[in-house]
């Protein structure tokens, strides 16, 4: 892209909530005067961003976006979930639901650049091939997760913020937005000092990731764990301020080895006010117990989605599911959201990659 923009979208309510066709042909019927406002460099956030994020927002939170050339005669709308992995699937949908539109290219998620065509410059520091170096981090008890050590000259603690988001900008534009989230397990950034093993050409970190991830896919391909039999635990505790805790946990899976396969946690959040000894009152239960049973409906174990635990407390039941993906598990928490709005005092879900379930560790420690 000759140059881009990027506007964090607002936090405005939609007053109106759009559809992905509304979208496009609101889009459509405007798209000759966003493109004379790209392609002459006009001022991009007042005209067209302002314009734009309105009615994305009306489609769902969480989407953001960035524009610039592609070339000589085509705009390029790249719209992006800056990371958040719970969005992804949600701005893939609206892209593939883009019609033709002459003079422009419409883009999910920020594209990997060759990487001698870029370099990042953030302050007083540059970003760039000739600089970066990497080696991978090896852990014996988590053989399967890719653990990157990135090695910046330049590197210190002072303006270690920005050198941070430099280094993590190059990654996105090395890789790809989505291989530089979904495909590294850890990074770790340090200064030359810092560094334990030989130091690898940046250049090479693709391939290094392509090889672990086939090893990785060909040793878990079709693994799945059916949890009809398994043995589960009941646990009953306190909060540090007192609060009974009472956990359902699969003690099958927590001893599983074959949780990489599984690497992805999908944690559902529902909040609770009505109590009867701290826990949920009648009524509040039966809703949780028909959101359970309708999430199992969904996201079967058979699929590659495992219930491992459930933990009700203060307030609050946390469900843990762990996915062999994280597309669809987005797709069901966020429609479960709406269909049970009303009937549970507050529902909120978040998905992040654990490739060992290490979050659920301290179930392991009290049964």
């Amino acid at each position: 892209m000759g140059f881009f923009d990027r506007f964090f979208g607002s936090k405005n309510k939609p007053a109106q909530p759009l559809t992905y066709d509304q979208f496009w042909l609101w889009f459509q019927a405007n798209s000759q005067r966003f493109y004379s406002i790209v392609s002459t460099q006009g001022d991009v956030e007042k005209e067209f961003f302002d314009k734009l994020t309105p009615k994305l927002d009306a489609i769902r939170p969480g989407y953001y976006v960035v524009a610039g050339m592609y070339n000589d005669t085509t705009a390029e709308l790249i719209i992006t979930s800056e990371g958040v992995i719970k969005n992804m699937v949600f701005v893939e949908e609206l892209i593939a639901a883009a019609p033709t539109i002459p003079g422009w290219k419409f883009t999910a998620h920020k594209p990997a650049t060759g990487i001698e065509e870029f370099t990042i410059k953030m302050g007083d520091y540059v970003f760039s091939q000739d600089l970066i170096r990497f080696y991978p981090v090896e852990h014996d008890e988590y053989p399967d997760e890719i653990d990157i050590a990135i090695v910046y000259p330049h590197y210190n603690d002072a303006d270690k913020q920005v050198i941070v988001n430099g280094l993590f900008i190059f990654l996105d534009n090395y890789l790809g937005e989505v291989d530089a989230i979904t495909r590294i397990d850890n990074i770790q950034i340090m200064g030359p000092a810092d560094a334990k093993e030989e130091l690898i050409a940046i250049s090479k970190l693709k391939a290094y990731i392509d090889w672990r991830e086939k090893e990785f896919l060909e040793k878990y391909e079709g693994t799945r764990h059916n949890t009809d039999t398994d043995d589960h635990a009941a646990i009953n505790g306190q909060t540090h301020e007192g609060h009974p805790v009472i956990a359902i946990v699969d003690t099958a899976l927590l001893k599983w080895d074959g949780k990489a396969s599984h690497p992805w946690i999908l944690k559902l959040m529902l909040q609770y006010t009505k109590r009867v000894n701290g826990m949920p009152d009648a009524a509040t239960m039966e809703n949780f117990e028909a959101f359970d049973n309708d999430l199992l409906e969904q996201l079967r174990d058979s699929d590659g989605y495992l219930y491992v635990a459930r933990q009700t407390s203060n307030g609050e039941r946390l469900v843990y599911y762990a996915c062999k993906d994280f597309r669809l598990p987005a797709k069901v928490a966020d429609a479960m959201v709406t269909r049970y709005t009303g009937r549970i005092k507050g529902i909120a879900y978040d998905i992040y990659k654990d490739k060992y379930w290490q979050s659920l560790e301290h179930y392991n420690h009290v049964q």
